[in-house]
């Protein structure tokens, strides 16, 4: 059972994205209903399990995180704010006293996750068509972002162009 809490925040996240990346375009969520011919409630509901999924998926790899001993250690994590702090040229107490650490340190766990389940993963080499709705669609509602592109890099490297028709990422 998914928390509820949980399953909420990302769909408000989802949400507030969505309307964000309308605004960039000068479309109202009601003109975008309209063009994709949805009403406000099934768009609403194929967010929300968007969202479900989402956070599913990222329960799930950081089970993976935990059980392969991916979770960045207190070490990595001063190592990786040591980093941000030469960047900012701040003093590394500073930017650990703003940063959520756990946040960063999760989300870090939940990258080394999805790479090792790729790197472990075997890949039939049977071309599947993808779709630009696909893509937008993945895009549009922000499931899984940055893992779908992660995995599509992997899989566009390990494939030949003559085994996609031709095709560049």
């Amino acid at each position: 059972e998914l928390p509820s809490v949980l399953v909420e925040s990302t769909y408000q996240r989802e949400m507030e994205n969505i309307q964000q990346q309308l605004q960039m375009q000068r479309v109202s969520l009601d003109h975008y209903l309209s063009q994709v011919h949805q009403t406000r409630e099934t768009f609403t509901a194929n967010v929300h399990k968007a969202a479900e999924n989402n956070t599913r998926a990222r329960m799930a790899l950081l089970q993976v995180a935990q059980q392969e001993n991916l979770v960045p250690t207190d070490e990595e994590m001063t190592a990786k704010m040591q980093e941000r702090a030469d960047k900012l040229k701040k003093p590394l107490e500073e930017i650990m006293a703003k940063s959520n650490v756990e946040s960063i340190r999760r989300n870090e766990a939940i990258r080394r996750a999805a790479d090792w389940v790729i790197d472990h993963s075997t890949i039939e080499e049977k071309p599947v068509p993808c779709t630009g709705f696909f893509v937008v669609f993945l895009d549009f509602f922000f499931v899984l972002r940055y893992f779908y592109s992660r995995i599509c890099n992997k899989i566009w490297a390990r494939l030949s162009k003559s085994q996609i028709g031709g095709f560049e990422p």
